[in-house]
């Protein structure tokens, strides 16, 4: 069964595009636990990441408000 989701074309280099439930099946299972913790370590940094984009975007609508700017 193959893997390959779809065939892109980059910077004229064909790129081989698939997810990585597609993948599981294929590796050996310490090595997908390695995927899965690593996921949720970026998972994690994301949220932080947009919580510190809400609160900034807050802040500048209030500055706004605040002197009408």
């Amino acid at each position: 069964m193959s893997v390959i989701k779809e065939m892109l074309m980059i910077k004229g280099k064909p790129v081989t595009v698939f997810t990585l439930e597609d993948l599981k099946d294929h590796l050996e299972p310490e090595i997908w636990d390695y995927i899965q913790s690593q996921v949720k370590v970026l998972e994690e940094k994301i949220a932080e990441l947009q919580e510190e984009i809400e609160v900034r975007e807050h802040n500048a609508r209030v500055e706004k408000e605040r002197y009408g700017q």
